[in-house]
């Protein structure tokens, strides 16, 4: 499924325009701040916008009955307490299941409610939510590598993706407690970050978009190598899922060194990447193959470039 193209709406005006459909009346809830969109049965791809009605952040959500894996392979629920935050609870759905999310604003978020921030501007960082009132409960994440602390641990590069950096990431970490945010870095600047979790959230929606799975044969896909993972990570019933999302153009994040993946052109693929690229004053959207691997199975990577640097 080569060719995938979608777009996100940059304006509650273009979000109306897709079908999308507002989530809440007011600004600050106690859930997030800004006001969300979904289109029906999107958990994946939630866009938020301020009250200028401009992109600002991003929610996605899973359902919290998904079971994973701890550091002895025992059976758990997912998210597990140890990644809380920055996984929050979020609202309770059909059938009494209840949501998780993850939320990252993309300017502070004590702007993005404030009638008084008519002239900020439209993308101004990244921030985490850490807590049920971002303005106050957040993680800033440093635009320059130099000032990410250590315990953002360094693993590899891929090709049009950056150097990865994974939270606390080492043989001894237990299973648990696997970071559910990564980030990347190309020449000293923060060039994307994602969400990662364990467990098989099920399809998405009818939109074609969804979490990428990765077995162990293929953590490399996100700069994961196995001389530096837990043994539980290792476990052939362990997997990852998650998005990637990109801050700059994939054209920008290169490696130094020899990438363990460098994506070519193929005609007979079974992985599709969905990017999606929101600028400040254009859009381009657009897809780029991951490398051939004989046993993924569909792959699908949501990316969002936003300008920031």
């Amino acid at each position: 499924r080569y060719g995938k193209w979608y777009t996100p709406p940059r304006t509650v005006q273009e979000a109306e325009r897709n079908h999308y459909q507002r989530k809440n009346s007011v600004c600050r809830t106690k859930y997030y701040h800004g006001f969300l969109w979904q289109r029906p049965d999107d958990l994946l791809s939630q866009p938020i916008y301020d009250n200028n009605g401009l992109i600002v952040g991003l929610q996605s959500a899973i359902k919290g009955r998904l079971e994973g894996f701890d550091s002895n392979n025992n059976t758990i629920r997912i998210p597990s307490p140890k990644t809380m935050p920055p996984f929050m609870v979020g609202e309770t759905i059909k059938k009494d299941v209840k949501l998780y999310t993850l939320t990252a604003y993309f300017k502070h978020p004590r702007l993005i409610c404030n009638p008084g921030a008519q002239d900020a501007k439209e993308y101004k960082g990244l921030y985490i939510q850490m807590g049920n009132d971002p303005e106050k409960e957040y993680m800033e994440i440093p635009l320059k590598l130099e000032k990410l602390s250590k315990e953002w641990k360094k693993a590899e590069c891929v090709a049009k993706m950056g150097t990865h950096y994974f939270m606390n990431l080492s043989k001894k970490l237990n299973c648990e407690e696997l970071y559910p945010v990564f980030l990347t870095y190309t020449d000293g600047k923060l060039g994307a970050f994602g969400w990662m979790f364990q467990g098989k959230p099920p399809k998405n929606n009818k939109f074609g978009l969804d979490w990428y799975y990765l077995p162990p044969n293929l953590y490399a896909f996100t700069g994961l190598q196995k001389d530096y993972l837990p043994a539980c990570m290792l476990n052939k019933n362990f997997q990852i899922n998650g998005i990637h999302i990109w801050l700059r153009p994939p054209s920008e994040q290169l490696c130094k060194k020899r990438p363990i993946h460098t994506p070519q052109p193929c005609s007979k693929t079974t992985t599709t990447i969905v990017q999606i690229k929101i600028y400040p004053h254009t859009y381009y959207t657009g897809t780029a193959n991951p490398p051939r691997a004989p046993s993924l199975t569909l792959i699908f990577i949501l990316i969002i470039s936003i300008g920031l640097l």
